[in-house]
């Protein structure tokens, strides 16, 4: 068993031995034909940079001179031209600014003179109604304070007097309400309750519903009264009549 572990050990060996070997050789061939390759192109893409490089250098070199002279002189141009109209504007600007401060200033000082004026007027006029209704206020307040004074002092005991006179009542018929109240208010309302349709009926048709009482009281009182009317006459006229 162990002859067969080393015999296939070996030749696994030998195997790996030899690709690698050929792993090797096919590697530094193709390293050194793709390092040839990449040297020879390097020189090439270098040759043409460098050859391009100094034609976009020369190109870019001279157009630069061209450009950078175009832009100074429409530089200056424009600068001139800008300072020129700003010079203008700026002179235009301060000239009317100044026209503009006069008409202020003018407008501003008739304003002030006629706000002046008015508020003299203004104020000697609120002044003098300040004045008589301070007058007028302060004498109708001496009136209603006389007067609310006069009338509390007249009113005051009237106030105080019936007052103790409602509490006194109060205090000594309260009982009574109590007991009204709390034991014959019951029956006040049973009574209600029980003869409110005899109350209905005779609300709403007085006569109709006295009517048959009286004629029954009629009725009971008639023949009694002639009984002792026919008694009297007999006894005063005897059996003649």
């Amino acid at each position: 068993m162990w002859d067969l572990i080393v015999y296939w050990f070996n030749k696994i060996k030998d195997l790996c031995t030899t690709w690698y070997s050929k792993i090797t050789y096919i590697v530094n061939y193709w390293w050194g034909k793709l390092t040839a390759l990449c040297v020879s192109w390097w020189g090439r893409i270098s040759y043409l940079v460098s050859y391009w490089w100094g034609k976009l250098t020369y190109i870019g070199s001279y157009w630069w001179s061209r450009i950078k002279t175009i832009a100074t002189d429409w530089w200056n141009k424009i600068s001139a031209f800008c300072t020129y109209w700003w010079d203008k504007i700026k002179a235009l600007c301060s000239d009317w600014w100044n026209k503009l401060v006069s008409i202020c200033t003018y407008w501003w000082n008739k304003l002030v003179s006629l706000c002046s004026y008015w508020w003299d007027r203004i104020k000697a006029i609120a002044t003098d109604w300040w004045n008589k209704i301070v007058a007028f206020c302060t004498y109708w307040w001496d009136k209603i304070s006389t007067f609310v004074l006069y009338w509390w002092d007249r009113l005051k005991p009237i106030v105080v007097d019936w007052w103790k006179r409602v509490v006194t009542f109060f205090t000594t018929w309260w009982p009574d309400v109590e007991t009204f109240f709390t034991k014959l208010w019951p029956r006040v309302f049973k009574t209600f309750t029980t003869f409110w349709d005899t109350l209905f009926a005779f609300l709403s048709n007085p006569i109709a519903f006295l009517r048959p009482i009286a004629f029954a009281l009629f009725n009971e009182l008639i023949m009694p009264l002639a009984e002792a009317i026919v008694e009297y006459i007999n006894d005063i006229w005897g059996d003649e009549v």
